[in-house]
C-alpha cells in the first residue's frame, strides 16, 4: 500500500466526512438539475426567498406511490405528454393548441390555470375543495357542528350560534356597490367589543 501511495497509482486523500460527502453528491445533482433546459425550469424559476426545505417537506413525509410522485413532479417540470410538449419537443405534426378550448398552446400552466373551458367548472370545484379544510377548521375552533373527517365534510351557507356566525359563499350586502363582494368565507364574531357602546342618559 505504502508503494503504490509513493508511486501515485491511487489518489489517497483524506477521506471526506459523511455529511460533507452526501452534501457533495447532493449540490453536484441539483446543479445537473437545474443546468437541463427542461426539466431545470421548476428549481430555477422558484424565488431566492422560499424556504426550499419546507419546500420538499411534503415529499418525505406523504408516503406517496413512486408512480404519484413522479406524474407530480412530471407536472412540476413541464414533462406531460400535452399537444404543446408532443408538437414542440418530440417534433410531431400534432397541433400545440389546448384540445379543451384549442385556443392557446396546451401546456402543463394553461390547464392548471389557463383554459376558460375548465373555469367553468373545474378550477372552482378545486378551489371549494381548499376552502372547505379552511371551513372545517373554522367549525372546530368555534365549536359548531362538523363531521369527524375534513374531506366528508361539507360547508353550509349559514352556520350560526351566539358569539360566531359563518357565511360560505354567500353575497355580502354593501353600502356601495362593490364588484367582488362574494368572499368564500366570512366569519362575523359577534363578540361585545365590536358594538358599538351605548351611553346611558
Amino acid at each position: 500500500m505504502k508503494g503504490v501511495t509513493i508511486a501515485k497509482i491511487i489518489d489517497c486523500e483524506e477521506p471526506k466526512e459523511k455529511n460533507a460527502f452526501k452534501r457533495e453528491v447532493q449540490n453536484e445533482y441539483i446543479a445537473r438539475w437545474t443546468g437541463k433546459r427542461m426539466y431545470g425550469q421548476f428549481v430555477r424559476e422558484m424565488p431566492e426567498s422560499v424556504d426550499k426545505d419546507r419546500t420538499w417537506e411534503w415529499m418525505r413525509k406523504s408516503d406517496l406511490k413512486v408512480e404519484t410522485e413522479a406524474l407530480i413532479f412530471a407536472a412540476q417540470e413541464q414533462a406531460l405528454r400535452t399537444n404543446g410538449v408532443k408538437c414542440n419537443i418530440d417534433r410531431t405534426k400534432n397541433s400545440p393548441l389546448c384540445r379543451l378550448c384549442g385556443e392557446l398552446s396546451e401546456s402543463v400552466t394553461h390547464l392548471v390555470c389557463g383554459c376558460k373551458v375548465l373555469a367553468q367548472k373545474e378550477y372552482k370545484r378545486r378551489h371549494d375543495n381548499i376552502a372547505r379544510i379552511v371551513h372545517w377548521m373554522l367549525c372546530g375552533k368555534y365549536d359548531l357542528r362538523r363531521v369527524d373527517k375534513w374531506y366528508e365534510h361539507y360547508p353550509e351557507g349559514t352556520l350560526e350560534r351566539e358569539s360566531v356566525k359563518i357565511l360560505w359563499d354567500m353575497t355580502i350586502q354593501c353600502d356601495h356597490y362593490i364588484e367582488a363582494r362574494r368572499p368564500d368565507i366570512l366569519v362575523v364574531e359577534k363578540s361585545m367589543a365590536f358594538l358599538p357602546s351605548i351611553v346611558k342618559e
